[in-house]
């Protein structure tokens, strides 16, 4: 929650909607957390790698990816009628 909250504290974020930048942000945390599980244990099994510079290498990576898909998913610019209100719209 914190982490979250210093993100929406930063000036291109401050005006996006709450709920939906909320929802993908924990998307994106879930999503990194099982990646990092995943990356590290293969890095060990596979590559013969000790834990620490396992999860720093995938930390590493993740962090970078993380920051660009918060750029483009997480907290983008949504455009007027996107999202639930427009997919009812376009029905009709």
């Amino acid at each position: 929650m914190v982490n979250y909250n210093c993100n929406r504290q930063l000036p291109y974020v401050q005006n996006r909607r709450l709920f939906p930048t909320f929802v993908r942000y924990y998307t994106l945390w879930s999503i990194q957390l099982f990646s990092s599980f995943g990356l590290v244990w293969l890095e060990c099994r596979y590559l013969g790698i000790d834990e620490l510079t396992a999860k720093l290498a995938a930390d590493l990576l993740l962090a970078a990816v993380s920051y660009q898909v918060q750029l483009h998913w997480v907290f983008r610019e949504q455009e007027e009628g996107e999202g639930i209100l427009r997919k009812r719209r376009e029905r009709a």
